[in-house]
């Protein structure tokens, strides 16, 4: 079902709802933007966003956004591919974020296909844009199955370029305004650290001491510790490095008896506990939207892989398309314990 929500650039812009038994989710085809994700066990909406198209066209924090063409940090905005160098805007400090001063947030999408519970949406990124070589067609599809949201991000492109997409949605799983109270569970024996300007640096580090979530920890409590890299990232802002033999969930993010469990294709994730909110502005239904309160799991490749030694990296080749799958799912643990 698709909702008039306004217009951008002389283009008429939509909120498609999705639902089945158990879910019920609103995207918009402006920045491919998850507005709504209404978990019907936990009767709640549990993603972070905003009333209106304005708020979101305004926006600095990226609710709900799809990120495109690359997530996270690239040191100096400056890559070299195939021998050749490129300069992206810098527009995080000395670095480039989440694919510059207007990435696929803040893009409209083509409606490819929409049926009750799916939606497939499309961006066509021409080459340079940005900077990005390349001329890249890239598709989100969302599905939702049971108590699952499955996400595919696809890209083929006619040049190498970096290709390194994800979702930005805040996922907060209770009516209080912080996800202090949440416990957080990544398995993960190895994280990216950071620098004062955010950007993750290389080689990875143990997962040690007040890094270490390979067991549930109450958030709030962990990161009032005095760990040096929650001091210079304010909480949490740290990529950790998945198993890739792995197929169980990647991160657990519970409070009470719901759980978001996250699988994905990608070699990991970085994980945000939204330390920049500030409630500018206010959220949907007066939810303040204010510090800590949701967290960000982004899956991803390592990053600023580009200018490290990180393996694999995030470069579509030519000619050869990319398929990257991310998976949330919803548990009440008190009704699984009962099947």
């Amino acid at each position: 079902m698709k909702t008039i929500w306004g217009t951008f650039e002389g283009r008429e812009i939509g909120i498609y709802t999705l639902e089945n038994e158990h879910l019920r989710l609103e995207i918009s085809d402006f920045g491919a933007i998850i507005r709504s994700l209404f978990v019907k066990s936990f009767q709640k909406d549990v993603v972070l966003g905003y009333e209106s198209l304005a708020d979101y066209v305004r926006d600095t924090k990226y609710l709900g956004a799809t990120i495109g063409r690359c997530t996270n940090r690239i040191e100096k905005g400056r890559f070299s591919l195939n021998g050749k160098t490129y300069q992206l805007a810098l527009n995080n400090g000395p670095n480039h974020l989440h694919g510059g001063i207007r990435g696929f947030d803040k893009r409209v999408f083509d409606v490819l296909h929409q049926d009750q519970a799916s939606i497939t949406l499309r961006y066509r990124s021409a080459d340079l844009e940005e900077n990005y070589p390349g001329n890249l067609d890239f598709s989100l599809s969302v599905k939702l199955v049971e108590r699952r949201v499955e996400l595919e991000y696809r890209g083929l492109c006619d040049q190498d370029s970096p290709f390194n997409p994800t979702q930005h949605s805040y996922f907060n799983l209770c009516d209080e305004e912080t996800i202090h109270n949440h416990s957080l569970r990544i398995d993960a024996e190895s994280y990216a650290p950071v620098d004062p300007d955010g950007l993750s640096l290389y080689p990875p580090l143990p997962c040690l001491d007040a890094m270490d979530f390979k067991s549930p920890v109450m958030l709030g409590k962990r990161l009032s510790q005095n760990e040096p890299q929650f001091i210079l990232a304010k909480g949490l802002d740290h990529h950790f490095i998945r198993d890739l033999h792995t197929a169980t969930s990647f991160v657990e993010l519970t409070y009470r008896d719901r759980c978001l469990r996250v699988f994905t294709s990608s070699p990991g994730a970085h994980v945000y506990s939204g330390n920049y909110l500030d409630s500018n502005p206010i959220g949907k239904a007066g939810f303040s939207n204010g510090f800590r309160s949701g967290i960000c799991v982004e899956t991803q490749f390592y990053p600023n892989s580009l200018n490290n030694d990180a393996r694999p990296k995030g470069i579509v080749l030519a000619y050869e398309p990319m398929v990257l799958t991310t998976t949330w799912e919803f548990i009440c643990t008190t009704e699984e314990n009962h099947e």
